[in-house]
């Protein structure tokens, strides 16, 4: 099967979170909120990559929704690099992408898209939730690794 241009930037995107997870977690600050904070959020950009890119979170992938899930994870990616991963700034971005991320479901569901697709409407309000919930402790840990 030949390689289109969205596998090329999803195996892209899915190497740029793993070579951050790995700056994060060996060169940054070495408290153990740090570490975990990242871990989290590493966690939930994964998982946003890889359903989107797999089933998509709202209704089919194909369904063009779902690329703001992707945006979402973009400003995340932009934001850490400007604040240059400090704990201090990094609040302040998890903080809008769990707002963001839960916003996103929220604004689906009252535009009604993705209502043709299976798993509609609960799973995608309970993924959204659960993405909003990891960045927002995330958010939470780099709070506390600030503090020290």
């Amino acid at each position: 099967m030949n390689w289109t241009l969205f596998d090329f930037a999803f195996a892209g995107a899915m190497l740029a979170i793993l070579s951050l997870a790995a700056w994060f977690l060996f060169k940054g600050p070495q408290s153990f909120s740090y570490r975990l904070g990242v871990g989290i959020a590493v966690m939930a950009a994964i998982f946003v990559v890889v359903t989107t890119g797999a089933v998509g979170i709202i209704g089919s992938e194909d369904n063009d929704a779902n690329l703001l899930y992707l945006g979402v994870l973009a400003f995340a990616l932009i934001g850490a690099a400007v604040t240059r991963f400090q704990p201090r700034p990094m609040i302040w971005v998890l903080s809008a992408t769990a707002l963001a991320t839960a916003s996103i479901a929220l604004v689906a569901v009252m535009l009604g898209w993705g209502a043709d697709g299976p798993i509609w409407p609960f799973d995608v309000l309970g993924a959204s939730g659960l993405l909003a919930v990891m960045f927002a402790v995330s958010a939470v840990l780099f709070r506390r690794a600030a503090a020290r």
